[in-house]
This record gives C-alpha cells, sequence and structure tokens, in this order.
C-alpha cells in the first residue's frame, strides 16, 4: 500500500529488544525548522546516515511497548536505539516524515543508461509501495551463490545468511569511500556461510566472484522489506526504457541540502507481498 500522512506508523520490520521481540508501531512528529537546520548542517550533510539518525531521535516521540512518549516533544531519544533501527524501517520512517511535515510530492533526476541524458522526474510519497516483512519471519536471508566462497583446500561453500544492516552499519557505509562501500556492505550482513566455521572476512568478500556477488546483491535487492523505490523509466530524448530505483538524493533538499538517506541495497527483481 502507499503512505498515508499519519502520526502513527507501522515499521516494514520493526526495532528488536534483547528478547527478540519485535515492535513495530511508532508515533512521529511532523519536522520543525531545528530538524531542517540539522539536515542542511555542513557536519551532517556530508554524512545522510548520521542526518537520519538526528532527525529520527527528534521526530520519533514514542514506541509503544519499548520507548516511553515524551514529555516534551524536542527531546531526544537515545542515539543507540535510532541506531538499532534496521535501515529498511529508518528509511521508511523517513519518507513518513517527509509526508506528514511537507507535500508529499518530490522531484528527483534520473539518467539516461544509453545515452546519459538526465530528466527531471516527479513522483508521489502516496504512490510508492511499502514491503512488509512477515512478522513470523527472521529478518534475514538465505541465499545460494552459483559459487560461493572457497576455502583453504579449495571446497566452495554455496549458501549464506544475509542479515538486514542497521543503522549503525547505514552510518559505517556513509562514511566510506564509494568503492568500498560493496565489499563492507557484503561482510557486514553476510554472517554466516554454511561449512564454515567463521564469518567472511572483507578479504575473502573482495575475492569473492563478480557473478557471485551480483547474484547476491539481486536476491538482498528482490526481498528487501521497506520503502519499493522501483520504477520504469524512459528517456525522453532518445525513447531507451529501463526499469531502476528512484534516487532519493533530494528527497529531503532542504535549504538546499539533500541527504541521500536510502542505503537498503537497492529494490529490484520480484517484489515481496505488498502491504495490505
Amino acid at each position: 500500500m502507499g503512505f498515508q500522512p499519519a502520526e502513527v506508523v507501522m515499521l516494514p520490520i520493526g526495532i528488536e529488544d534483547e528478547s527478540g521481540q519485535r515492535f513495530r508501531e511508532v508515533i512521529i512528529d511532523e519536522m520543525t525548522g531545528v530538524d531542517e537546520e540539522n539536515i542542511a548542517s555542513k557536519k551532517l550533510r556530508n554524512n545522510g546516515a548520521k542526518a537520519v539518525t538526528v532527525l529520527l531521535q527528534r521526530c520519533i516521540q514514542a514506541i509503544p511497548g519499548l520507548v516511553e512518549k515524551k514529555k516534551r516533544s524536542t527531546d531526544l531519544i537515545d542515539a543507540r536505539i535510532i541506531q538499532n533501527l534496521y535501515t529498511a524501517d529508518r528509511d521508511f520512517l523517513f519518507f513518513c516524515i517527509r509526508a506528514l511535515s511537507m507535500d508529499d510530492t518530490f522531484e528527483s533526476p534520473v539518467s539516461c543508461p544509453k545515452c546519459g541524458e538526465v530528466q527531471e522526474n516527479t513522483y508521489n510519497v502516496s504512490d510508492l509501495d511499502v514491503l512488509d516483512l512477515p512478522p513470523e519471519e527472521p529478518a534475514s536471508l538465505e541465499i545460494e551463490l552459483p559459487k560461493g566462497f572457497e576455502d583453504e583446500d579449495g571446497t566452495f561453500h554455496k549458501k549464506v545468511t544475509w542479515t538486514f544492516p542497521k543503522g549503525k552499519q547505514q552510518e559505517a557505509l556513509a562514511a566510506m569511500k564509494q568503492e568500498k562501500v560493496g565489499t563492507s556492505m557484503i561482510t557486514m550482513c553476510i554472517t554466516s556461510v554454511d561449512g564454515m566455521e567463521r564469518r567472511p572476512d572483507s578479504e575473502m568478500v573482495r575475492r569473492l566472484r563478480t557473478r557471485d556477488r551480483m547474484y547476491l546483491m539481486e536476491k538482498v535487492g528482490a526481498s528487501t522489506p521497506g520503502v519499493d523505490l522501483r520504477q520504469d523509466f524512459c528517456c525522453e530524448s532518445c525513447g531507451h526504457e529501463w526499469e531502476g530505483a528512484i534516487d532519493v538524493q533530494s528527497f529531503f533538499n532542504l535549504a538546499g541540502g539533500g541527504t541521500g538517506t536510502h542505503s537498503n541495497g537497492g529494490m529490484s527483481g520480484q517484489k515481496l507481498k505488498r502491504r495490505r
């Protein structure tokens, strides 16, 4: 289903307590001038994920069953709670707060992969789908790679467990050079490999075949809960048609600065069940 501006929203995955129980209901508040200034500040603009954390600290008013309602709306929730939210939930909340606070339309540029022509497209938040993770399913994926990780005796191990990233990882990735993000994300999110005693380190991930890496990210993108940014595009210049994802860099372009907040690995391939 699409977004509806509301102060009470349901997270696609949910935040977990120490026992593993998930809490999905969140009460949010509209943005204020202080929030706009924080997002546009030079310090936070250089790390969009930290801008997400600061905004959610202020705009989240309560997480029933986990975080009591604030006495004052301007109080800040403990940053560790926000960093413990799954990236998909953080991005979803960002869209919800934007839709609640401002016009629910935004413009985003798209570049044609064939001719390079850049055009501005207008989107409506309410038209975007939200993909939910069923409550009984773990916040992880079991994926079998085409070739897999090779150990010291030449044996290949194909079955991996991918755990959805959280805010703390999102902040770390946002601070890295672009060429290191792919390897670092895979290293962070693969939590186990069948037949291997330890999880792969960054060097093992670097040696993973490109076909495996591409296959892995395609599968992750197809099954990651959250905001579905996939769209069908058509170039106005050359007529080329392709499927891609909305670039949300300008979604929070307040006071001339975007945060580039969405980083859940992209949304491509087959969808999960839509929220109803």
